[in-house]
């Protein structure tokens, strides 16, 4: 980390990572919570998230399919209308967490072959996955701003309503 206005510039290094950290994105502003936190993903098939305090992550989330997906995660983005979800991009697809419900098992995952980034939309409950061939999927999360820490059966209900924008259920069958 580094301030501009220091004159011995890096400040402090975070360490926690055993490969080539892909992605830093910091958490938009909360109410709620004080504090600066970030978010790193890295080949190592994890995401950290870090308290700009502290040294030690604060949290680490684990990609469930590291053996089977290819090569840890490429991409990760803070959600601007929920400060507790953040995406995450493995070669396989993406793993939404909502970190104030588990930090352990992704609330959803979804197939996106050779995934390598995401991004959240800032006005609409939309996340966009691009992949290595050029393709954009954008997966429309509907109702997703009802999740809370002891919501966790209405946000199930929620994710299992998610739909792929532009696309025939028989589209999706077929993928499936």
């Amino acid at each position: 980390m580094c301030r501009t206005f220091e004159r011995q510039g890096c400040i402090a290094v975070f360490r926690g990572h055993g490969a080539l950290v892909t992605r830093v994105a910091w958490r938009p502003p909360s109410q709620n919570e004080t504090g600066v936190v970030f978010l790193s993903a890295a080949l190592d098939e994890t995401v950290r998230i870090w308290h700009v305090d502290r040294k030690a992550a604060q949290s680490v989330l684990k990609n469930p399919q590291a053996a089977a997906g290819p090569g840890g995660y490429v991409d990760a983005s803070w959600c601007p209308w929920q400060s507790s979800l953040l995406a995450a991009v493995h070669g396989g697809g993406v793993h939404l967490w909502d970190v104030s419900l588990s930090t352990h098992t992704p609330v959803l995952t979804k197939d996106v072959a050779d995934a390598s980034c995401v991004a959240f939309s800032a006005h609409t409950r939309n996340m966009a996955v691009g992949d290595r061939h050029g393709a954009v999927s954008v997966i429309h999360l509907q109702g997703i701003e009802s999740a809370s820490s002891t919501g966790f059966y209405k946000f199930s209900v929620t994710v299992s309503k998610i739909s792929l924008l532009g696309r025939s259920a028989e589209e999706e069958a077929e993928e499936e």
